[in-house]
């Protein structure tokens, strides 16, 4: 019994430390994964401030856009209190018109300059009086002054003139009778005619053309006195004179006048609304948004680079999660807005300017940081819902111009009543809430609560400029009400700055909610799309998983010979083993659908169709197929680019699925260069170096490694804008090999490159294929046969034929190829159907016969052998003709492109 409990309870003291054991070796696990991502965050953090310590004008530019606007303000507010900082006006007096000149026009003759009208009987004063102002004004009587006739009524004298346009410069009416002022019953007239004791009444009437005075109330200012006149104001002293000189006794000199006239404009006062303006408060919130719609364009441009690059799925398919690479660019965003807040600040402080001195820096710097983080988020929503580049910069540059009008809008002082008057109709309220999800609304209401506290602003209920007390944290919670005068009483009450600030924050969560979700469904942006329910249903994945099923559609089965049949039944066989030492791809398809949600029409795409391939650990496979065969989609679909429709495959025991694991075991070199302009190549190559987890004392010894196979250590501190195509090449192959990857993806890796380099290039790859998997694609059939110990040719989606090379010769071939050179083809070629009884002739040019023979005729081969190389003595007759004609001879197989064209052409 004791011995029982003995056991037992060592039994359980075992099974205790077996869990410590346990958890401690989770808790490692952890901390390295911890410590990884860290590192990895770093290493990203590093690679942007590098792109924005290369491209130092940009960088400065932006960093002191904040200084610039700030001096921008300092002028206009300078200019405004030049303009606007006088208490009075005086206009300048001036003299009138002293002569009225003689009138012009198309007909001279008829052109009268001074016509004047009796309303009643003439009189013989009038004619005086007109003689001398047209003596005063150096005229003619009777020609530049005439009398134009006697009428009863004023309108009359319109009629008149109306119907005689442009030919009166200016006209006086003289009234000897009554004035007609009403011609209907009851009549209203005005006399004319009427002494008062020993003074004389003369009544005239001065016309002149007004049109010519119009002024437009748009294009003028309306506080400036109406225009005279000239010739009116002339001819009022020039009559007032000679009817004082016909009247009067009082003796004169016949050019004395007895009046002298000299006008001047009413004084000119500045208005309140201008009076005391200051440009900070007024229109602070629409000159400091500058600096951070300038930061959206940099980070966007950025982004859409790295994404019309396909750089983000470079760095995904080394190893780079999703998660690190969207925190390194928010962090870089937090910085940048950060920096430019802090210059914001200081700008402010310095220039003393009544928003910052008047206003706590921490309620600022959290106001302008969030803002400015939440326009950013905005470009991280338009980089992930923008399909391709172009779109992305239409987009970005539409939200710039919208921004900036909107903009314009939200500085308006009335703002705060349109949107939140109490007597709203409710469709205001909707918008309200709508424009409550763009930053710049919030941000332009928490400005405007600001500014009205530290900066002079124009009050609505006292109609000027007055002084602010200053803002503190107190009115943080101060909620804005009050009544103003429009068409009626209008009262409003908008919500507290914190209110506005918690409405900026919700809109940050909300961008990020946002760039999440579409970050995840749209296949631009990680390779492969997610559902729409994603964030429903991926939770729950892990326990409805059912295992990937092979398909076997047999209306994609068109295959050349049997060799790729017996591939399929030796993956089919293989399943059964469930460790896999190298890539096992089965039934693999890929389907391009027309529309959304995988609906399926007749127009889909089927890029790939069930294939079926193992690739052993140490073997370098080849493949070969024209362009859209469905090359670039295997590779795609190996490296988790793309999400299959069907099938799946298992890369060194782990399932597609389990991408995160096989692409720390990756390399690849993609069809196109993906690298940074900016960077160096030893750069690229420690980024990648340290995504794929290389210790810190690995990296530089690897680096140099890598860049010595492709002999670029001599560059290796250059940019890569420097380089030319081929070197670009090399560097991508470089990145593929760092970090001793068990699998490399090479796709089309020597495009471009010298025949030296290639040749380098393919020593390296022969050397890397120890201990690896290794896949290449090329359309140069002498690589492949240099390199591959398998080739595996594809045609539309489908693998039609796979083996050695020699063994695709000697199945796809006409057989072997014999070259004769001789001087006499004709002769020559009439002994060979002697000896040959069944050949293909192939050419006949340049003195050389090629002839091919089939592998099922290799008897007639060794009877032409005989030719060659038996004596002399052993020869028939015919067989000895034939030889003396022939002077060199060759035997070849057929090539491996004619191979590829036979292979291609056989299910067209």
């Amino acid at each position: 019994m004791e011995e029982k409990e003995i056991e037992l309870f060592n039994s359980n003291t075992k099974n205790k430390e077996q869990q410590q054991e346990e958890q401690e070796q989770e808790i490692i696990q952890y901390r390295k994964q911890e410590y990884n991502c860290l590192r990895l965050l770093t290493l990203m953090l590093k690679k942007n401030l590098l792109l924005f310590q290369r491209q130092k004008c940009l960088s400065i530019f932006l960093f002191l856009s904040p200084l610039l606007i700030c001096l921008l303000i300092l002028l206009w507010q300078y200019l405004v209190d030049r303009f606007t900082g006088f208490l009075i006006i005086d206009p300048p007096i001036k003299d009138i018109l002293k002569q009225i000149p003689r009138c012009t026009s198309y007909n001279d003759n008829n052109c009268i300059t001074i016509g004047y009208f009796i309303l009643g009987q003439t009189q013989d004063w009038i004619t005086n009086v007109m003689k001398r102002v047209a003596h005063t004004n150096h005229l003619k009587y009777d020609q530049d002054v005439k009398f134009i006739g006697n009428y009863d009524q004023p309108s009359q004298i319109s009629e008149y003139l109306l119907s005689h346009m442009n030919l009166t410069q200016i006209a006086v009416v003289f009234c000897t009778d009554s004035w007609m002022l009403y011609d209907k019953q009851p009549e209203i007239s005005i006399p004319c005619q009427f002494e008062r004791l020993d003074k004389q009444v003369v009544f005239y009437t001065i016309l002149y053309n007004y049109t010519l005075l119009y002024r437009s109330p748009y294009l003028s200012d309306m506080k400036i006195a109406y225009p005279k006149d000239a010739y009116a104001s002339s001819l009022k002293i020039s009559l007032d004179n000679a009817i004082l000189r016909e009247f009067t006794k009082i003796p004169k000199e016949d050019d004395e006048e007895f009046l002298y006239i000299s006008q001047q404009e009413f004084p000119t006062i500045p208005t309140r609304f201008m009076q005391g303006i200051d440009i900070v408060g007024n229109y602070g919130a629409f000159y400091f948004f500058a600096p951070y719609l300038l930061n959206f364009l940099v980070l966007i441009n950025e982004m859409l680079q790295e994404k019309g690059k396909k750089l983000r799925q470079g760095l995904t398919v080394m190893g780079l999660t999703h998660t690190i690479y969207w925190i390194s660019w928010s962090i870089t965003a937090l910085i940048l807005v950060i920096i430019l807040t802090i210059n914001l600040l200081i700008c402010g402080i310095i220039f003393r300017m009544d928003f910052f001195i008047n206003t706590p820096n921490m309620i600022l710097f959290i106001l302008y940081v969030t803002f400015g983080f939440s326009i950013s988020l905005v470009a991280f929503f338009i980089v992930v819902v923008c399909p391709d580049v172009k779109n992305g910069y239409t987009i970005a540059y539409g939200f710039i111009l919208t921004a900036i009008l909107m903009q314009m809008c939200f500085t308006q002082a009335g703002m705060s009543i349109l949107f939140y008057r109490l007597d709203a109709s409710s469709w205001v309220s909707i918008v309200r809430a709508l424009m409550s999800l763009y930053p710049a609304f919030k941000y332009s209401l928490i400005f405007a609560d600001i500014s009205i506290k530290s900066c002079r602003h124009y009050s609505l209920e006292e109609g000027r400029w007055v002084e602010g007390d200053g803002f503190t944290y107190e009115d943080l919670f101060a909620v804005n009400s009050g009544k103003v005068q429009l068409d009626k009483n209008v009262q409003y009450q908008s919500p507290c700055a914190m209110d506005n600030y918690f409405h900026l924050l919700l809109a940050c969560m909300f961008y990020i909610m946002l760039t999440y979700y579409f970050d995840h469904i749209l296949e631009s942006n990680r390779g492969k799309a997610d559902s729409l329910l994603f964030c429903i249903t991926k939770p729950f994945n892990k326990f409805f998983k059912s295992p990937p099923q092979p398909i076997t559609d047999l209306q994609y089965q068109c295959h050349t010979n049997d060799s790729a049949q017996l591939e399929k039944e030796r993956v089919i066989k293989n399943c059964n083993n469930n460790y896999v030492d190298g890539l096992r791809i089965i039934g693999l398809s890929k389907t391009y659908h027309k529309y959304p949600f995988n609906i399926i029409s007749k127009d889909d795409v089927h890029a790939l169709k069930d294939i079926y391939l193992e690739i052993n650990s140490g073997e370098c496979l080849a493949l070969l197929g024209h362009n859209g065969a469905g090359k670039t989609t295997l590779i795609g679909l190996l490296t988790g680019m793309f999400k299959p429709s069907k099938g799946t495959a298992q890369i060194m025991n782990y399932d597609l699925n389990d991408m995160e694991n096989i692409r720390a075991m990756l390399g690849v070199c993609p069809q196109f260069d993906i690298l940074w302009n900016q960077l160096t190549a030893a750069e690229h190559l420690r980024m990648y170096a340290t995504i794929k987890g290389l210790h810190r004392d690995q990296i530089e010894n690897e680096i140099d490694l890598r860049l010595k196979e492709v002999e670029l250590l001599h560059v290796k501190d250059q940019q890569i804008q420097t380089y030319s195509g081929g070197m670009k090449r090399r560097v991508s192959l470089a990145i593929s090999a760092i970090g001793n990857p068990k699998i490399i993806i090479m796709d089309e890796p020597t495009t471009g490159m010298d025949p030296r380099a290639r040749r380098q290039v393919w020593k390296m790859i022969k050397n890397m294929k120890q201990n690896r998997v290794v896949i290449l694609t090329t359309h140069a059939m002498e690589e492949a046969d240099v390199l591959a110990d398998r080739i595996a040719v594809m045609a539309e989606g489908q693998l039609k034929a796979i083996g050695t090379s020699l063994f695709l010769k000697n199945n796809f071939s006409d057989g072997y190829r014999v070259n004769i050179i001789t001087d006499q083809v004709d002769e020559c070629l009439s002994k060979i159907k002697l000896i040959l009884n069944q050949f293909k002739l192939l050419d006949t040019s340049g003195g050389s016969i090629l002839i091919s023979i089939s592998f099922q005729y290799m008897q007639d081969l060794k009877s032409l052998f005989e030719v060659f190389e038996k004596k002399e003595s052993d020869l028939s007759e015919t067989q000895l003709q034939l030889r003396k004609l022939i002077k060199d001879w060759g035997l070849s197989h057929a090539t491996l492109e004619e191979v590829f064209m036979k292979v291609t052409r056989c299910c067209e």
